[in-house]
């Protein structure tokens, strides 16, 4: 037994008084005069015995009375366990990823964990929550209730590494003798939440909500296969995460109207595509749709398709009769061709894609503003002459940071390693090709080092390799040199490279990346871009070049769609936004498998345990109830007891 105040014990030292009273009878008795006493004798004797015992009741029941009220003021208790005298914070963990939105016993699985915990959350207690994208610590009850009614699915997956970080963060300000951490999610499989979660200084307790059925439909992604002058096709890829059967119909619509409309049927591997053919126009507002019972996040795609802007190019050659004006062409670039003595400087300051075709030399003033330009994000192409300077070539490059020239080489090679996954050939092929018709050089040269391949010779030499925006030959590419020119490679190598010099847009972004946009506007007095939609109007992280403003989206938006981009009050394009399809696949961890953790089936079982082990039962208001059958006892006892 404990007491909340034992210092009131010391009273107890009082009971000392009433026995001192009854011990020492500090009474003065007179004689009185009678005139035959020995009648009264045997009376007397017996009325003093009995007179004694009285008073030794009286006594005792006194002392108990007062002993029971002192011990019912230092207010006696007993503890359900130890634990009722440690310190406690609980933080709760509440998943409100997509993959939440599955179907449970009790409908949405996020809903019934939110109406649960709404339910068990004790009234006279903070909370401290954490959910997949915000903090909420020491909240008071009726301001808890209204943000967990108003709490909303994110694109934000539970991610195992990070909610450690923030949960340790928030114990060590908030230290407790006992920390435990409340996690209330579906435990996906890719979440990274191992089956034998350790932390040092709190403890894991798991409450798994699951869905009863695990049939979902998910769109993918879409992307354009081909786009010549007149048409679009566009490609659409479904996915699902159990067999289906069922005939799932796919509609494609841009500006609320239906541009076409398909079903398609999910083969062995869950797998599924279907194509739509669209006119070549842009498209600012498209959205891709299907009907499907299980998650809701993914049955529809959002996409713009914009108008093919055309890339500046120049091109620096002797030869007037290049094979790359044949390349760069209308109505994607405009190329302007310069001989080395007659170079606009000024056309240079605008060119996204600048390359030098086979120059003997590359002067100081050439060399000074090609590397300004890729400083700007320009591509710069050196295709080397074979009679060149190398001085001049090598100053350029080591001021570049690029690999420099070493020795020339008069000997046959051939080109037989292609760089499949570099950028330039992401989209060529299908797969890597072996039985191809490799290219060959009669002449190069050595570099001291490598660089980022792209393609090389025989002996894993480079042919052509990339140092930031500079893609370096190393090997003249005339008719007479060699026969790269007529080889299939030549026209999506220069092709792509054209590409690269502006970031094209693609029909839609993923929110949460590092998403790099060149807008092709010049920014004049400070004009930023904005994103703007129906909701949501918001500047992105952006940088301004000479001929660009490139934004980086990583962190908004937050929601998938369609937006505008705005300059100066005036809509000079279209993007689009989609989640991560990560939470569509709904695979999860067995509740069983995991280790040194508490599982239990909701949250109210969690508080009704958590509370039963700190449990503390007072027994103030029965050592009162006892001090007063005392008080009436000795009332008794004096009444009626002679």
């Amino acid at each position: 037994m404990y007491f909340k105040y034992p210092e009131l014990l010391f009273a107890l030292f009082l009971l000392i008084i009433p026995i001192i009273v009854h011990l020492f009878q500090l009474r003065k008795f007179q004689k009185e005069e009678f005139t035959n006493v020995r009648f009264l004798k045997k009376i007397s004797s017996q009325t003093r015995k009995s007179s004694k015992v009285k008073k030794w009741l009286v006594l005792c029941s006194r002392l108990l009375a007062l002993g029971f009220l002192i011990f019912a003021f230092a207010q006696p208790y007993l503890p359900a366990s130890t634990k009722a005298f440690r310190s406690k914070n609980t933080l709760i963990y509440l998943d409100n990823s997509f993959s939440m939105q599955a179907t449970g016993q009790k409908g949405q699985l996020l809903p019934a964990a939110i109406q649960s915990v709404l339910e068990s959350l004790p009234e006279d207690e903070t909370l401290d929550l954490l959910t997949n994208d915000e903090d909420y610590f020491n909240i008071e009850a009726a301001e808890s209730q209204r943000i967990l009614q108003d709490l909303n699915y994110t694109a934000t997956p539970l991610d195992f590494e990070n909610l450690k970080l923030r949960t340790e963060r928030f114990f060590q300000e908030n230290p407790a003798d006992d920390q435990e951490l409340v996690v209330i999610s579906d435990f996906q499989q890719n979440s990274g939440f191992p089956v034998k979660p350790d932390a040092e200084n709190f403890n894991f307790r798991l409450l798994p909500y699951q869905p009863v059925n695990i049939t979902n439909v998910s769109l993918d992604s879409a992307f354009i296969a081909e786009r010549d002058r007149e048409n679009i096709s566009l490609k659409v890829q479904l996915s699902t995460s159990s067999t289906n059967e069922d005939q799932i119909p796919v509609a494609i619509m841009a500006g609320g109207e239906l541009m076409g409309k398909s079903s398609v049927t999910f083969g062995q591997n869950n797998q599924a595509e279907v194509t739509f053919n669209l006119s070549n126009d842009s498209i600012s507002d498209g959205k891709i749709e299907i009907e499907d019972n299980g998650l809701q996040y993914d049955n529809e795609l959002f996409f713009s398709i914009p108008k093919i802007a055309k890339i500046k190019a120049a091109l620096i050659t002797e030869d007037s009769d290049s094979f790359l004006k044949r390349i760069y062409t209308e109505p994607e670039f405009d190329l302007a061709v310069f001989p080395f003595s007659g170079v606009d400087y000024n056309q240079l300051s605008s060119a996204r894609l600048i390359i030098l075709d086979e120059l003997r030399e590359i002067s100081p003033s050439l060399s000074t503003i090609l590397q300004k330009r890729m400083e700007e994000g320009a591509i710069v192409v050196l295709i080397p002459s074979g009679d060149a300077e190398i001085a001049s070539y090598n100053t350029f490059l080591r001021n570049s940071g690029a690999p420099a020239f070493e020795a020339f080489q008069s000997e046959e090679r051939k080109i037989t390693n292609i760089g499949f996954d570099h950028p330039l050939y992401g989209s060529v092929f299908e797969e890597q090709v072996e039985n191809f018709e490799y290219p060959s050089v009669q002449s190069y040269f050595t570099l001291n080092r490598p660089g980022s391949p792209v393609l090389e010779y025989q002996d894993n030499a480079p042919f052509l390799t990339q140092s930031d925006q500079l893609f370096l030959f190393t090997s003249a590419l005339g008719a007479e040199n060699g026969n790269f020119q007529q080889s299939p490679l030549v026209v999506p190598t220069f092709y792509n490279m054209g590409r690269m010099a502006l970031q094209a847009r693609q029909i839609y972004y993923e929110i949460g990346r590092n998403n790099l946009i060149d807008i092709p506007v010049v920014s004049e007095n400070d004009e930023v871009v904005h994103l703007t939609s129906e909701e949501d109007n918001f500047i992105p992280q952006q940088q301004a070049y000479s001929e660009k403003i490139q934004i980086n989206t990583s962190e908004l938006p937050a929601v998938a769609g369609n937006y505008k981009i705005e300059y100066r009050n005036e809509t000079i394009g279209h993007v689009s936004y989609n989640y991560s399809r990560r939470e569509s696949n709904l695979t999860y961890i067995n509740p069983e498998d995991f280790e040194n953790v508490e599982i239990y089936d909701n949250i109210k079982n969690y508080f009704e345990s958590a509370n039963a082990v700190r449990q503390i039962t007072a027994l103030w208001k029965w050592f009162v109830i006892f001090a007063l059958i005392f008080l009436i006892v000795e009332m008794l006892l004096l009444k009626y007891l002679k």
